[in-house]
């Protein structure tokens, strides 16, 4: 049903507990003195992301601290995109456990957006407990969504979805989009719009109607409408004075036929005039009218292009409506003045804008955030860097104070531990973040500028990233193994020990989406480990106990699974495996590290103690595996049919095989340690090498056993795998 809406009483009325937002341009001011004020769907919202394009993004830290965005990245998540156009969408989702409300069209979110222009917008609502027909539509959305966060990463970014669609499920859908549904969403990341929305137009096409402000300088489309489509007659509306339409456009050949003609529309409303903003295209057949309508200006950038080369855009397409019901003449010109432009003399051509793009500098920072007291920047050097060269991370503060801390490379990333004053000025409000560095000629280099990622949970005022971690290593055993290696690298053990003792998987009965499953966990070699060195014995003895706790309260679990196996349980048994799994693996990595990275001599109580934990950690692991083997694979294998098991176990067979990998090289990584740099002290007060006992399973004769058991155990799980 086409009617007027106001977007500030839809939102407004309903309290939300997720939203995305996607515009082109952002107004600071406006949104965080109005919309996070007044607006339900934002007030109290905890998980708020907006996505803008990169040039806006880099204009908005051109003007001085005062005018920053006071709460970006602090109380809602600010994430550029940047395309070879412009980052063009407006869509906007939230959502609650029960309910989601999607906003799709021309208004970008901004108070002339949202108050003062003439747009064009279809608000879709679901409540999931009662008849849902536009689900199909919050599903394109969010699956759009995850799109963006795969293209242009953001660890937080990726996150905020995953809260969202864990606390409303509903929002995933394995099914691809229905291309002959009636309403459909459309983008431009792999395929024109164009294309799309001419796609299944059925029988001659009388009409195509567009409505547009900004146009390309010459009429190149046109052509492209006569190919496609061959309209008997095309109407352009659009508004004099404020398009950019040129006067080519009437040199057309088209238009010299009287095949095109140009309409200026003005819109009223309550005696004030609305800017034309709306973008639009009808086609009108004998039997029915295509509505698709969205971010995309008649423009070649817009309609002709991918967001490979040009810009990124959305659109819905609505199907099978009727002319009484969708009149293009009346729903383009809602106040009924439009006038016929005869001849170019009457049209008044507005000036291009120019508008801002990305800042370009010789380093390019991808990524800066903080967690807890851990900073982690990632960047890189278009150029080559000096050798040996140190690298800082310059703070800027809404007040305009600046300060610089060092940063120490870490893998792919560069990383700093902060102050508590740095960690309480971060806390405060927006922080922007570059990075400087010095090249292999001897040249000053500087990073872009942004918005430090530091988002803050309004309701415990701690550090989001903290009150999520348990809730994102229950959902899959990916995150699980992102949040455990997250937690190794920080100095301090205490965060990981209170997450071993609380974080428990829940039995789940349930399918998950395969994005949640068969992806390799991001394990690295720990660089906080190397740097410990022989103080990760230390480390890892603290977490021993914690350790060896989630391990067996998770193994229980498993058995559980075997009393009542079924297909739908597959992920979650899997996701409490590889859970176990990593866990052995980080404590046992710590261990043996701290062994390659010996300077002293171990005493011998403390050389046992090692043995005597490494047996315990090998011996859960195999536990774990003659779980999967002995118990739960053979119950699946009376209950279904071997097709189904091998599909439903084939997505987390690798990251386990990673992992028996890593652990059957254990014994001679030890081995390499006793023959080198490992000793320990005799009552004497003389050092020796270490010995190893037959009661340890790093000992040859239990090695071998344990070893073919872990071997046979992975292979036997395979060949479920593999079978047709």
């Amino acid at each position: 049903m086409i009617k007027r809406i106001n977007l500030h009483d839809t939102l407004k009325r309903t309290r939300f507990d997720h939203a995305v937002i996607c515009t082109f341009t952002f107004e600071p001011q406006f949104f965080e003195g109005y919309c996070l004020d007044r607006f339900r769907a934002l007030e109290e919202n905890n998980n708020i992301s907006v996505l803008l394009d990169r040039g806006i993004h880099d204009s908005l830290l051109e003007c001085p601290a005062s005018e920053w965005p006071r709460l970006a990245n602090v109380r809602y998540l600010l994430h550029p995109i940047r395309v070879p156009g412009v980052f063009h969408p407006k869509l906007s989702l939230f959502v609650t456990k029960q309910r989601g409300l999607l906003i799709v069209g021309s208004a970008n979110f901004t108070r002339a957006g949202l108050t003062a222009n003439a747009e064009l917008v279809g608000a879709y609502e679901v409540d999931i407990e009662k008849p849902a027909p536009h689900l199909p539509l919050l599903q394109q959305a969010t699956q759009l969504l995850f799109t963006l966060a795969a293209q242009w990463p953001s660890p937080d970014f990726e996150s905020n979805l995953r809260e969202m669609t864990g606390d409303a499920p509903w929002l995933l859908s394995d099914a691809d989009a229905d291309s002959q549904a009636l309403v459909r969403l459309l983008h431009n990341i792999d395929e024109p719009l164009w294309s799309q929305v001419c796609r299944g137009v059925d029988g001659s096409v009388d009409d195509v109607h567009v409505l547009s402000r900004y146009f390309d300088a010459t009429p190149g489309l046109l052509q492209s409408v006569r190919d496609t489509l061959n309209p008997k007659r095309t109407v352009l509306w659009t508004q004099s004075g404020l398009t950019t339409m040129t006067p080519a456009w009437f040199d057309d050949p088209g238009a010299r036929a009287k095949r095109v003609v140009v309409k200026d529309c003005v819109v009223v409303d309550d005696d004030r005039s609305q800017p034309l903003h709306a973008k639009a295209i009808a086609i009108v057949t004998k039997r029915a009218v295509r509505l698709a309508f969205g971010s995309a200006n008649f423009s070649t950038a817009g309609l002709l292009s991918t967001a490979a080369n040009g810009n990124l855009e959305t659109m819905i397409v609505v199907d099978g409506l009727s002319l009484k019901t969708c009149d293009p003449n009346r729903l383009f010109d809602p106040c009924g003045t439009a006038k016929t432009l005869n001849s170019v003399a009457e049209l008044v051509t507005a000036e291009r804008e120019q508008l801002p793009r990305p800042r370009e500098s010789a380093l390019a920072l991808a990524y800066a955030g903080l967690t807890e007291n851990r900073f982690k920047s990632v960047w890189s050097s278009r150029r080559e860097l000096a050798d040996g060269v140190s690298a800082r991370a310059v703070l800027t503060f809404g007040d305009g104070g600046e300060d610089r801390v060092a940063l120490k490379a870490q893998g792919g990333s560069y990383v700093a531990i902060f102050s508590e004053q740095h960690v309480r000025r971060c806390a405060d409000g927006a922080t922007v973040v570059c990075v400087e560095a010095v090249l292999k000629d001897g040249t000053p280099a500087r990073s872009n500028q942004l918005f430090l990622t530091n988002l803050q949970d309004i309701e415990t005022g701690r550090g989001q990233r903290r009150e999520r971690r348990i809730r994102e290593a229950q959902k899959s055993a990916v995150q699980f193994a992102s949040v455990l290696q997250e937690l190794m690298e920080l100095p301090d053990a205490e965060q990981l020990q209170n997450f071993l003792t609380y974080c428990d998987i829940p039995l789940i009965e349930a399918p998950r989406p395969l994005w949640t499953r068969g992806a390799r966990s991001p394990w690295h070699d720990s660089d906080t480990m190397r740097t410990l060195g022989q103080r990760n014995l230390r480390a890892y003895a603290s977490l021993h106990e914690a350790a060896v706790g989630f391990c067996t309260r998770h193994i229980k679990r498993m058995r559980r699974h075997c009393a009542r196996v079924s297909l739908a349980g597959v992920p979650n048994f899997f996701h409490i495996a590889l859970a176990i799994a990593n866990v052995v693996r980080g404590q046992v990595e710590r261990l043996v590290i701290g062994l390659e990275l010996a300077t002293e001599p171990l005493g011998l109580d403390e050389w046992h103690e090692h043995r005597q934990r490494l047996s315990e950690y090998l011996g859960m692991f195999r536990e774990m595996m003659e779980v999967i083997d002995d118990e739960y694979l053979p119950t699946l294998q009376k209950r279904f049919k071997a097709a189904l098991i091998r599909d439903a176990i084939q997505p987390d067979l690798q990251p386990l095989g990673d992992i028996c990998n890593v652990l059957r090289q254990v014994r001679g990584r030890i081995e390499a340690c006793r023959s080198t740099n490992l000793r320990v002290m005799l009552p004497t007060g003389g050092v020796t090498t270490p010995g190893v006992f037959k009661h340890d399973v790093v000992h040859e004769t239990r090695w071998s056993d344990w070893e073919e058991a872990i071997r046979s155990a992975f292979a036997k799980a395979t060949t479920y795998a593999h079978t047709a």
